[in-house]
């Protein structure tokens, strides 16, 4: 497993990166994925990791306090390790096949919390800032309610 990793990381810090400081945020979410798996299967020959080694590593997530939806996107991210292996001829398809019939986590039948969902701040709130900031703050927090654009999408504008 080790050298799956190490072979999957010299590609990783090649392909996931920005072009503006070739760091990635991408990049730490394999790392965070591939943690429990390394410490559970780091000596396990990569051929030899299945479905049930996959659910125990899901399992870790949970423990480790992961959310659902989370753990999800992360088990994927590791199976996405083992495609690339296959597509790179390091492991045999039937790897990988075998860890796609691992479902992932549904609502309310796991031990894995759900996140409650986010709901809008009160207007009264986002009035009570109006204030503090300047003419431009402003105008960019009265055009992202009414275009519920991202802030982020605004201020790069």
């Amino acid at each position: 497993m080790k050298e799956l990793l190490a072979r999957f990381w010299t590609h990783a810090g090649q392909y996931y990166r920005t072009l503006t400081d070739g760091r990635c945020k991408e990049l730490e979410q394999f790392r965070l994925a591939l943690r429990p798996m390394k410490e559970l299967y780091g000596n396990t020959p990569a051929t030899e990791f299945g479905p049930r080694a996959l659910k125990t590593v899901r399992q870790k997530m949970i423990e480790m306090g992961w959310c659902r939806s989370y753990t999800n996107k992360q088990v994927n991210r590791i199976r996405h390790v083992f495609k690339w292996a296959v597509s790179d001829e390091v492991i045999p398809s039937s790897v990988l096949h075998a860890l796609q019939a691992v479902e992932g986590l549904k609502r309310g039948r796991s031990d894995a919390p759900d996140l409650e969902a986010v709901k809008p701040v009160p207007m009264a709130m986002v009035d009570a800032i109006q204030p503090f900031v300047s003419r431009q703050v402003w105008a960019m927090t009265q055009l992202q309610l009414f275009t519920a654009a991202r802030a982020g999408e605004i201020a790069r504008g």
